[in-house]
């Protein structure tokens, strides 16, 4: 019973998890929890986790779950959040209060939820949450368990009709979802139309030097450099926007620093037009930190340290976290290993691997840059908040496609074009 309502809850507005509000004739706790429909984590606590806790407790903890994508409980949120002075980076679901106290993360909330329930029944119960609103959603609750039984529901076999009026993610405004953060959702535009704008003239010009044999401006000259400097130079401001905010965070704050660092490093070197050779490990290391800490988040479901601007947590919480089942972070740890491991082979091997290594690492870097692409364009038009981390894999992925593209364009033309090697080769 307990297990079907709560599924029923992700298909309304606001729904009682657990039975109508209990007589005072024993100790009650209350509780609110604030979920998306969208949110892996939330399906984890809400599926897996509540049932559980349901049944040992029962009537004595009335738990309402408030669904954030619909523009009531969106209302409610920051209702909490403004009461609670939670700020804009922990601004995550799913989100449970109770007692005054804020839980989060599909880890956290399990384990603590049953402790404070436990303790509040023995002190003589927990009062409903005391933000504006909070009362008067559970008396409408009251009344709506009035009108429609979940027991008849049940006995008819069919799960409760949605709420009239309550939008699913997909069908709110694209104002309101850029709105939602607007400095890092601009930001992300930014690089997005970095990564666009990258990949038509690398691959317009790459194709075009198939043909005439010589390697454009494009690729090589000014223009490459410019971009490439403005990559990394916007990496490394994310990077100090990272470092700001991880004072405290063990991982996060090693990590933000090693990959600062790394970038501040690349740029330097760029500029200085000395070891270039290496900016390509230098960079794709960045890129697998980057990673590993995305991954680490992802598969321990904590809860991410952001950058000062932008909300990493909505959208490592969202279903875009992970493609077919495998989470973002560790796709980006394959494809950065990979790209370290065939740079080492295109230095290390014979001409002829040389070349298929570095037409391989263009290859590689096209589809990081497209699959980059694709992933920034859903934090700020779809989800609705950018990541910072996110944004320096983006970005690290540009720099890659830009270091890669001269040698891998000339060893495709070269694999393609055998004779004109034979040429290059008499004329030396």
């Amino acid at each position: 019973m307990v297990k079907k309502l709560l599924a029923c809850a992700l298909a309304t507005v606001l729904l009682a998890a657990a039975l109508p509000l209990a007589a005072q004739d024993q100790p009650v706790v209350y509780a609110v929890m604030f979920y998306s429909p969208s949110c892996p984590h939330c399906h984890k606590v809400i599926d897996d986790d509540l049932p559980g806790i349901m049944a040992e407790f029962g009537d004595r903890l009335q738990l309402l779950l408030v669904d954030v994508t619909t523009p009531s409980g969106r209302t409610l949120a920051l209702s909490a959040y403004e009461h609670y002075r939670i700020d804009n980076q922990h601004r995550v679901v799913p989100m449970l209060i109770v007692n005054d106290q804020v839980l989060t993360g599909s880890v956290e909330i399990p384990q603590r939820l049953p402790e404070i329930t436990r303790a509040g029944l023995a002190a003589g119960g927990i009062a409903v949450p005391a933000f504006p609103g909070m009362r008067e959603v559970f008396e409408a609750v009251l009344a709506r368990e009035a009108e429609t039984s979940a027991a008849a529901a049940e006995a008819e076999g069919a799960a409760p009709a949605p709420a009239a009026g309550a939008p699913a993610l997909a069908e709110q405004s694209l104002p309101e979802r850029l709105a939602a953060d607007p400095v890092a959702n601009l930001l992300a535009i930014v690089v997005l139309g970095g990564l666009a704008a990258s990949l038509v003239v690398v691959i317009a010009a790459g194709l075009g030097s198939l043909s005439d044999g010589a390697l454009p401006a494009a690729l090589t000259g000014a223009p490459a450099r410019l971009a490439l400097a403005l990559t990394l130079g916007a990496g490394v401001v994310v990077g100090i926007t990272l470092v700001a905010e991880s004072a405290g965070e063990t991982l996060a704050t090693a990590l933000s620093w090693l990959m600062l660092a790394g970038l501040a490093a690349a740029l330097v070197m760029l500029l200085a037009n000395r070891a270039r050779a290496w900016l390509i490990p230098l960079v794709a290391l960045v890129g697998l930190l980057d990673a590993i800490y995305l991954a680490y988040v992802e598969i321990t479901q904590t809860e991410a340290t952001c950058g000062a601007i932008g909300n990493c947590n909505a959208v490592q919480q969202s279903a875009y976290a992970h493609v077919f089942g495998v989470p973002v972070g560790v796709i980006g740890i394959v494809g950065y290993g990979a790209v370290m491991v065939v740079w080492a082979l295109a230095r290390a091997g014979s001409p002829r691997v040389t070349r298929a290594a570095e037409a391989l690492l263009l290859a590689m870097t096209l589809a990081g840059a497209a699959f980059s692409a694709y992933l920034t364009f859903l934090e700020p038009f779809v989800i609705g908040a950018t990541c910072a981390w996110c944004l320096i894999s983006a970005l690290t992925m540009l720099a890659l496609l830009w270091l890669t593209a001269p040698a891998g364009w000339r060893a495709v033309r070269e694999l393609t074009h055998p004779e004109s090697e034979q040429v290059l080769r008499k004329a030396v």
